[in-house]
């Protein structure tokens, strides 16, 4: 039996669009695309792809069409983030008649056997709109997971295993969800004004109102959190990014605890760079988060 047809018939690859979001590496080069593309290669079945390069300048013609992949790429120098390449994905799937979007980023490895543990857990539970693999880094879970005040908290092992969890009590990193596209044009999508820190979690809160399950899928991804930065100026513009998403995030949800998880961040990042301008940047984004 190939990958292919262990889909059910709401599933096939063919209902897949899977997006991607680069930023400072080709698509060659992107640990996503490269697994995912073994995958499907072993499968002998392509999927449509979505390549969305937010980098300065774009790829080369000749990378941006991987093996195993029908691609489509679209620079977008002006990086809007994550949510404006998953809302373009999404409403590139409707054209296309896709019933599934695939959300990677581009640091997220697909180990040997990973479709077939979506396509396992896709037909086990057909009426499910929300699918999420383990996330790895470190050695460790990283998602699912917990979120207390706008912060991820590990999950307990149990809620680690295959199988459906109530969505309230899970939340999952972006990269490695598939979800109904139904379900994501229902909730709304992603929101723009929180272009990387919190947009999963803001988008789940928003598909919390349209469903109530999601179903953890029984595949491990290596999923790389760090960011590797070490220049000062360049971590400072990452943390007013982290505030950004924070603030908006705040405003969704009426959480505005999530500041104090913003301060010690401020904190941390000060005594790291020996320097003041994290706390000057966090407080400027401590204003009051009306509730929604």
């Amino acid at each position: 039996m190939d990958l292919a047809s262990r889909y059910d018939g709401a599933a096939t690859l063919q209902d897949v669009l899977a997006v991607v979001t680069l930023y400072g590496v080709s698509p060659a080069e992107a640990v996503s695309v490269r697994s995912l593309g073994d995958e499907l290669e072993r499968a002998g079945t392509p999927m449509d792809l979505l390549l969305y390069d937010n980098s300065p300048k774009p790829a080369p013609e000749l990378e941006c069409q991987p093996a195993g992949w029908h691609a489509r790429y679209v620079h977008d120098g002006s990086n809007p983030g994550v949510g404006a390449a998953y809302n373009a994905g999404a409403e590139l799937a409707e054209g296309l008649g896709k019933r599934w979007l695939l959300l990677l980023d581009q640091d997220t490895a697909f180990p040997p056997g990973a479709l077939g543990a979506y396509a396992e857990a896709v037909a086990r539970h057909p009426a499910c709109e929300l699918f999420a693999p383990v996330l790895v880094s470190g050695g460790a879970a990283c998602s699912p997971c917990r979120v207390v005040h706008g912060r991820g908290r590990p999950a307990p092992a149990a809620a680690l295993e295959p199988g459906l969890r109530p969505l309230g009590d899970l939340h999952v990193l972006n990269s490695g969800l598939l979800v109904r596209t139904d379900l994501f044009r229902r909730a709304g999508g992603y929101d723009p004004a929180v272009r990387l820190d919190f947009s999963d979690f803001a988008f789940l809160h928003k598909a919390a109102q349209e469903t109530d399950a999601l179903c953890v899928v029984g595949a491990r991804l290596q999923h790389d959190l760090s960011s590797g930065e070490t220049d000062p100026g360049r971590l400072l513009q990452r943390f007013a990014t982290y505030c950004e998403g924070a603030r908006a995030y705040a405003r969704l949800t009426g959480d505005a605890l999530v500041y104090a998880t913003v301060a010690a961040r401020a904190l941390r990042l000060s005594w790291r760079t020996r320097s003041v301008a994290p706390l000057r940047v966090a407080v400027s984004s401590l204003q009051p988060a009306p509730s929604v």
